[in-house]
């Protein structure tokens, strides 16, 4: 029963996970890729705070680990702009399917050229076949070629690559906790992209519509805290 229960809940979290595609699609009628970064990012970071009291995880963060979520919020900060690009320059429905299937690859062939491995026939195959069942999974097949091949859906290649990137940077982590140094990494996303991005082009957020604080807290709460 506990192994279905975690499996159940891990579900759960990437259907959340996914949501944040439409999600951000649906609010790029109201605020652009740095409103969207730091709204989505400080939003997520506050709410962490009551989740790692209640589950007694540690604020404190040593000087190695908090330069790893620093560099990490940094290429955050690119992710999350080609991204949400993607979903507004794009084909939104496809972006989630290409940047899912994307990342595990992306991952697995950076690691290997950083570790100088050579990856096995058999390993290219899983990865294929792993591939094409997310896309079959997503129906991807439903979309025109035109829809797949259009100049503005390269945000999704950088989008994968760029998060394949953060995730080995991440994994050199040491002895800290991962809700931890998520936390840290959303508030150097935040400040980085308050330094030398973000502009309130579309004026004071407590002034938007219930519709624009529904999906921020759709995707805040359910894609980033939870997901």
């Amino acid at each position: 029963m506990k192994t279905l229960s975690i499996y159940f809940w891990l579900i759960i979290a990437m259907l959340l996970w996914g949501s944040s595609w439409p999600l951000a699609a649906s609010l790029s009628q109201f605020i652009d890729e740095h409103e969207f970064i730091v709204y989505r990012y400080l939003s997520t970071a506050i709410c962490l705070i009551p989740v790692m009291v209640w589950l007694k995880i540690p604020f404190r963060i040593d000087r190695y680990n908090l330069i790893i979520a620093m560099l990490s919020g940094v290429l955050m900060v690119f992710y999350t702009e080609n991204y949400f690009l993607s979903t507004t320059l794009g084909t939104p429905g496809l972006a989630g399917a290409i940047v899912t299937t994307l990342i595990p690859i992306t991952i697995f062939v950076l690691s290997s050229i950083l570790t100088r491995k050579l990856i096995s026939i058999k390993q290219w195959v899983a990865l294929i076949l792993s591939s094409i069942g997310v896309m079959t999974t997503m129906n991807i097949w439903s979309y025109d070629s035109s829809e797949i091949f259009i100049q503005n859906n390269h945000y999704m290649i950088l989008a994968a690559l760029i998060w394949s990137s953060m995730s080995i940077l991440s994994s050199y982590s040491k002895e800290v906790d991962a809700i931890t140094l998520s936390f840290y990494i959303y508030i150097f996303t935040t400040l980085f992209d308050l330094l030398f991005y973000y502009e309130p082009i579309h004026g004071s957020v407590f002034q938007m519509s219930g519709e624009f604080w529904l999906y921020l807290i759709l995707i805040t709460i359910g894609a980033s805290t939870f997901g």
